[in-house]
Order: structure tokens, then C-alpha cells, then sequence
């Protein structure tokens, strides 16, 4: 069995607002950096996953990296030493007008076009000078499903699906050898499918819980996300009551339901995201947690576990899939928009318990939910079917 794979995960940053704002913020400092520099610039940012899995496999003797299609500058400090031969670029083109729909070539919108294929460009001469032997891609990564199978016969390629993808009708799952997802629902409907399907848990990080220690609180009640959009209109509903009623700070994306007159529109704080989202989660004494509809009543959104890793009190809508969490007194659930106010004044009342909780929510996460075990799991999992593959994987040399 090869010990040490070489894997390139592709990742995104929501939105990338986020990211271009800091971005601008250090314009001068960055310019300079080079790509190394720069890499673990951004990393430290912690947007997203940031390197929770890939430090970890780094940390076990692969060679991980990540891409984020939404970074100009990475791509510009991208190191690139592989330029293919004239034909190769030849064939590819032919292969990308023959798959362009005629609306496309008739409407062309020439520049996004032009600029999407530049990129792809750009990102293709990367992944063959990196060699990879895995190409794990989260979605929804902005990169079309249609641009990875052109390294099927040289990659192992594994998808990580949690609600939602780029473009649900160019996606494939046939493309992929390996798929991780977030539900249940998902991974029984892939596995019936015939496809090889593993489930994936976000996890926290040991290296999080140093990066905030010592921010003292500073709201009573908190939340960071979107709000007033169309997919999040029953955690639009119940926060709008939450911030009539109790001191309430919020930031995140306003969506335009949000009316003027409305609570969550006096309470916003503007956006926030990464590591000064972990920081503002480590300042509040509760923060509270909806799902939207999509979930289908499972808890399986990203933030319940950042609010863990910092060791903050967690109020979350009740669900089937962590009644186990609240029996273990990691957390507190609610069923009801009043049943949610009432347990918000109880535990702002209450030091003590509300604090008990918030400890052993962070101890049980790292325990049960630690990236450490998470990549060491998906590593298991990535090997075993590269082996299966192997034999019939073309050298990254061969034309």
C-alpha cells in the first residue's frame, strides 16, 4: 500500500466577500508575500474547513494542499512548472467548444467565458505540476463537475457533499469514485445508487480553541450567518422574535426579506466570517442555532460545531441526530419560538449552568468530533479505494 498520498482539496469561501474584504484590508503586506507565505496567510484565516483536513494529513506524512477557486491571489502566487504541449491545448479546446451549448456560443457572454477558461487553464498546469494522487472536491466549489474528468484516469476523485452543489444539473455522481456527504438521506440514495458513499461529520479543531483563548464576553445573545433569504426563512422568522425580546447581536449577509422595520435590520452588526466568527462565537454567552429548510430537521450545518470548538453555550432547534449531544449536556435544544426565549433568559440568568454546558460542549467535541480523527478516518477510507484503483491509473508522465 503507498503510506503517502499526494492530494489537492478544493474549497470555497461564502461569500467571498469575506475573504476579498481581508484581502484589501492587508493589500500591501500581501502583494509582497510569496506563495508559501501567502498559503499560510490564508489559512490562518480560517475560513470555511481553512486546513482542517489537509493539516492533519500533512501532519500523518501526505502531501495536502488546498485550492480555493475564488482566490485571485492564490492563483496569481500559484507555483506552475507544467505547460502542455500545443496539441494538448488543441485537443482540449476542441473538447471544450464541443461540450459548449449552442445558447452559449450563440449569447458566449465572451468575457465570463473567456475568463472561466483562463482559470480552468491556469488551475490545470497546477494540478498536473503538483502530480496529485487524489483530487477531493467539497462543493459547492464554483468549478464545473465537467472540469474533473479530465484527470479520471490519472486521480482517485472524491467528492464532499453537504446540501447543495455548483450546478445540480452538470453534476455528476457518477464522476466520482469516492463521495462523502453530510445526511443520511444522501448517503443511503448514493449507496442504492451503487455508488461508494461514506458519511462525513464537520468536526473542531485543537488549534481553534488557542487561537481564542482569552476573549471575554461581550454579548448576551449572538448568531453569525445569513438571514432574510428565501432558503432561510424559518431562521428569519425565529431570530426576527429572538431580537424583539432579548439583547441580540448578529453578522452575516442581510438578504432582501429583511424590511426596514425590521429587529434583525437594527441589530446587525455587519459580516464576519473565519476566525473573527470563532472570535465573536467565544464572546457571547449563548448563541443560537436554526436550520434551514433543506436540512430536512437534521442538525448538520457547519456552525454547531464552531460554536463548540470555542466552548460557548449552544441553543439549537431539536433534532433526531444530536438528542444524544443534549443527554450528554454539551447543549440545549428547543422546540417552539417561545420554548427558544424562555431558555435564552433562563441561561442568561443562570452562570453557572450555562457555562457547565458550554465547557462540556466543547470537551464532548473535541472528544467525539476532533479533525484529528476525522481526516485520520477519511484517510482510511481514501487509501483503501485508491488501492482498488490504482492498477488502473495512468502515469501523471504519460500523454
Amino acid at each position: 500500500m503507498k503510506k503517502s498520498l499526494r492530494l489537492l482539496k478544493f474549497d470555497s469561501v461564502y461569500p467571498p466577500e469575506f475573504l476579498h474584504r481581508r484581502q484589501a484590508e492587508q493589500r500591501s503586506r500581501l502583494a509582497g508575500l510569496g506563495y508559501e507565505e501567502y498559503y499560510r496567510w490564508l489559512m490562518e484565516q480560517r475560513f470555511g474547513l481553512s486546513d482542517f483536513l489537509t493539516y492533519y494529513m500533512n501532519e500523518a506524512g501526505w502531501s495536502a494542499r488546498e485550492v480555493l477557486w475564488v482566490d485571485d491571489l492564490l492563483f496569481a502566487k500559484l507555483p506552475v512548472t507544467y505547460w502542455p504541449s500545443f496539441a494538448a491545448r488543441l485537443r482540449e479546446k476542441v473538447k471544450q467548444l464541443a461540450s459548449t451549448s449552442i445558447s452559449e456560443l450563440v449569447t458566449l457572454k465572451y468575457r465570463t467565458r473567456r475568463n472561466r477558461l483562463r482559470r480552468e487553464r491556469q488551475l490545470e498546469n497546477y494540478i498536473r505540476s503538483f502530480k496529485p494522487d487524489v483530487l477531493f472536491i467539497r462543493e459547492p466549489s464554483h468549478i464545473k463537475g465537467q472540469f474533473w474528468d479530465r484527470f479520471r484516469e490519472r486521480c482517485l476523485l472524491v467528492a464532499c457533499v453537504g446540501c447543495n452543489t455548483l450546478d445540480p444539473w452538470e453534476w455528476n455522481a457518477h464522476r466520482y469514485d469516492v463521495i462523502f456527504t453530510l445526511t443520511d438521506e444522501y448517503n443511503d440514495f448514493f449507496r442504492a445508487e451503487g455508488h461508494e458513499s461514506h458519511l462525513f461529520s464537520y468536526g473542531v479543531d485543537e488549534r481553534v480553541v488557542k487561537e481564542v483563548a482569552g476573549s471575554a464576553e461581550k454579548y448576551d445573545c449572538a448568531f453569525v450567518g445569513y438571514l432574510g433569504t428565501p432558503d432561510q426563512r424559518a431562521k428569519t422568522k425565529l431570530l426576527e422574535r429572538v431580537a424583539q425580546n432579548v439583547d441580540f447581536k448578529w453578522w452575516g449577509v442581510k438578504g432582501p426579506e429583511l424590511g426596514e422595520d425590521s429587529a434583525l435590520r437594527k441589530t446587525w452588526q455587519g459580516s464576519a466570517a473565519g476566525i473573527d466568527m470563532f472570535r465573536i462565537y467565544k464572546e457571547a454567552k449563548i448563541v443560537v442555532n436554526e436550520y434551514p429548510e433543506i436540512a430536512m430537521g437534521k442538525n448538520v450545518n457547519i456552525r454547531t460545531m464552531e460554536v463548540l470548538n470555542v466552548g460557548t453555550f449552544l441553543l439549537t432547534r431539536a433534532a433526531s441526530n444530536i438528542e444524544w449531544l443534549e443527554k450528554a449536556g454539551a447543549l440545549v435544544t428547543f422546540n417552539s419560538e417561545d420554548d427558544c426565549l424562555a431558555k435564552i433568559k433562563r441561561f442568561l440568568a443562570d452562570d453557572s449552568a450555562r457555562e457547565k454546558i458550554a465547557t462540556q460542549g466543547q470537551r464532548t467535541a473535541l472528544e467525539h468530533f476532533n479533525y484529528r480523527d476525522i481526516a485520520g478516518r477519511t484517510m482510511e477510507i481514501i487509501c483503501a479505494a485508491w488501492e482498488k484503483k490504482r492498477s488502473k491509473l495512468k502515469d501523471w508522465e504519460s500523454r
